[in-house]
């Protein structure tokens, strides 16, 4: 579509020297426009049709992102409802019903991040553009945090644990969190006619080991706590300092700060003093997982003296290993894809093809067990949970007649899953990061041929 230009926009470009710009919608799922992408050159260089198909190509993502934000919105709340659940409710059918429609919903929901996911990364390897990849790396790390999201509804309903964890720097989880919430504290403030001045204050940190995406949600809980606190406006300051032994992080707001009885309920699940607007879960939850990772939180508070929200983290054991590098040389591969959900298999299929593999298509076990039969792969990578023939049965009937093919399986319940010897040679998790899957199809493939 076309836009007229208004006046203050011309006025503007003329006075910013801007020469040329493209501006493209962001349509929500019913085609109704939501926002606008608009890109600027001021360079000589006039806009293509190439870089209007991109900017198209970007709006269907940013639309998409959008929806699942709303969406991982709504998991959030619905896993803080049943984590502060958990604790009341016996272990029983009601908690096993949960279990069972948790994880009906993550399997579906895991296959929508990995095209989500798949296809930023995609863009992004081909991108040379530093605006549309800071765009398209946002994308990227709110389809990971859904997806961190979906493993943690899947842990909940089998009491187990959520995500891995890594090396974390406090320092770039605050910086994320602070990006995340800008909306919030920057522009929604501004609607409201009220100005909030953020200061974030880094100190050197020693790294810490944990799961990224909880301790940015306690973050963003805390940043939006603080936000609450502060409705005409104020300061709002984050400091990390070292202690020995372990990381710190301090959430401080100029608001009016809590009576003695509210600061003593503030952890507590469900407490709030903001009416229907808030469901009282944000310290509840942002104490259980500083305390999920070993650390601790408390509260200062005073009537007309703000609000402090400090919590610490221990650093992570010296030994603790950095992963692994990348190999030099990477050797291509025939490889059969197989999946019963048509946008994960194409995501596959041009993610692979980027990297230089040759890929064939499978909707499903017979179809892949009808392309072994007569066509020679150098590797399977194949769903879990498919209607005819399952992953295992397709790994199975794989080294029954090649048992050197290695076999990677496909599935959004990775952790649960234990390869076996002579079942699957390695498990890569739905939504797959592109990086991670190019080292396992490595892997499995092996050196190239000298």
């Amino acid at each position: 579509p076309r836009f007229e230009r208004p006046p203050a926009i011309a006025e503007w470009a003329r006075a910013e020297g801007v020469v040329s710009m493209v501006a493209v919608p962001v349509a929500d799922a019913a085609g109704e426009p939501i926002a606008l992408l608009w890109a600027f050159n001021r360079s000589p260089r006039p806009f293509t049709g190439r870089d209007e198909a991109t900017l198209t190509a970007l709006a269907r993502q940013a639309a998409l992102a959008m929806d699942n934000a709303r969406l991982v919105g709504d998991l959030r709340r619905t896993l803080e409802e049943l984590q502060a659940a958990q604790d009341t409710l016996v272990r029983g059918a009601t908690l096993r019903a949960v279990g069972e429609l948790a994880a009906g919903a993550a399997h579906h929901l895991n296959n929508l991040m990995a095209v989500v996911l798949g296809r930023s990364q995609l863009l992004l390897y081909h991108s040379r553009d530093p605006e549309m990849g800071a765009a398209l790396r946002t994308i990227e790390r709110a389809a990971l945090d859904a997806a961190d999201t979906v493993r943690r509804i899947q842990a909940f309903s089998r009491a187990g644990h959520g995500a891995n964890a890594v090396l974390v720097d406090l320092n770039e989880t605050v910086r994320e969190s602070i990006d995340l919430t800008r909306a919030r504290w920057e522009h929604e403030a501004q609607v409201r006619g009220a100005q909030i001045e953020m200061t974030f204050e880094p100190g050197a940190l020693p790294p810490v080991s944990g799961r990224n995406a909880e301790l940015r949600e306690v973050l963003t809980n805390l940043i939006l706590n603080a936000v609450d606190a502060l409705p005409r406006g104020g300061r709002l300051t984050i400091r990390t300092w070292s202690e020995p032994g372990r990381a710190v992080a301090s959430v401080a707001d100029s608001g009016p700060g809590m009576p003695e009885e509210t600061r003593g309920r503030a952890f507590e699940p469900f407490f709030t003093t903001k009416g229907v607007r808030r469901l009282g879960l944000g310290l509840a939850v942002a104490y259980g997982l500083v305390s999920s990772h070993g650390g601790d939180i408390g509260l200062e508070s005073g009537e007309g003296r703000g609000t402090v929200v400090t919590f610490w983290l221990p650093a992570a054991a010296a030994t603790e290993a950095a992963a692994p590098a990348a190999t030099d040389g990477e050797r291509h591969g025939r490889i059969l894809v197989v999946d019963d959900e048509a946008d994960v298999r194409e995501v596959l299929a041009d993610v692979l093809a980027a990297q230089g593999h040759t890929v064939t298509l499978a909707g499903g076990g017979q179809e892949a067990l009808a392309y072994l039969e007569r066509d020679p792969f150098d590797l399977v990578i194949t769903d879990l949970g498919m209607p005819d023939v399952n992953g295992w049965d397709v790994a199975r009937a794989v080294k029954s007649g090649r048992q050197e093919l290695p076999v990677l399986l496909l599935t959004g319940w990775a952790d649960a899953v234990e390869t076996g010897v002579g079942r699957v040679d390695a498990v890569i998790k739905k939504p797959f990061d592109m990086t991670k899957l190019a080292a396992a199809v490595s892997a499995a493939l092996g050196p190239p041929s000298p």
